[in-house]
């Protein structure tokens, strides 16, 4: 498999770590092995030790680091998965189609606009009761969906505004974000990558406004598989990835 490494800035090749991914905080023993933390003090023939101690505390350091940005650094993931169901919602879906209206495929589309009884407003294109080919639906919250339809439903090129200005632009599927998109949260942190069921899901990247950034595999929504994280100091881990936490 591929190592799972940490290098701090300022220090020469890679400290390879040890501990499971089962746990964000490490908790060195110093006092089994030395009665002293003081590294310079020990003999020649504890060198082996004191490296390993090394390595182990400042992996501890990095982790604590990364467990400080971790929730500010995953609200476009929580955010994004738990937010388009509010909109495209099967009442509306139902709604024209319950009027009679059926889909013919080789019918030209209409251009309407139509306001549901939630308050949502489409203005577009329509097969019969679908909305089919190019439009926008806006919400009563604000939230808007500029793009492609079929069926229906939200599907192919398309742009989601959320109420507080989150973006999400590209592939969509069954009304969720399914292909390659790019995720723009209203505090300056991306998401490029890719998406299954409204979550990152596959390879893809994410940059912070601090400038710290993550490229690797995600998996349903999570940080999870092989990646690299650059902290802004210039320190990186490269390694395995479960469920947001490096192994």
């Amino acid at each position: 498999g591929k190592s799972h490494s940490i290098s701090q800035n300022k220090e020469k090749g890679k400290i390879l770590q040890e501990q499971s991914c089962q746990t964000d905080e490490i908790t060195p023993s110093y006092q089994k092995i030395a009665p002293t933390r003081d590294w310079e003090t020990f003999l020649p023939e504890n060198e082996g030790i004191v490296i390993k101690l090394q390595a182990i505390w400042r992996g501890s350091i990095a982790r604590k680091t990364f467990r400080t940005l971790k929730d500010s650094h995953n609200k476009s993931v929580d955010k994004k998965g738990n937010s388009d169901s509010e909109y495209f919602k099967s009442e509306d879906e139902s709604e024209t189609i319950q009027k009679g209206k059926v889909y013919v495929f080789d019918q030209p589309r209409v251009t309407k606009k139509y306001t549901y009884k939630s308050g949502a407003v489409y203005e577009g294109e329509w097969k019969g009761g679908f909305r089919d080919g190019i439009g926008t639906q806006k919400w009563p919250d604000g939230a808007i969906y500029e793009g492609s339809w079929r069926f229906n439903k939200a599907e192919g090129k398309g742009t989601f505004t959320h109420a507080d200005g989150d973006i999400y632009e590209g592939d969509w599927a069954d009304d969720k974000a399914n292909g390659f998109g790019v995720y723009n949260h209203n505090n300056g942190a991306t998401y490029h990558g890719h998406w299954k069921n409204d979550l990152q899901d596959g390879q893809g990247s994410e940059r912070w406004t601090d400038n710290s950034e993550y490229e690797g595999e995600y998996h349903k929504g999570k940080k999870h598989g092989y990646g690299v994280y650059k902290w802004n100091d210039g320190s990186i881990y490269e390694g395995q990835w479960e469920d947001n936490k490096m192994c």
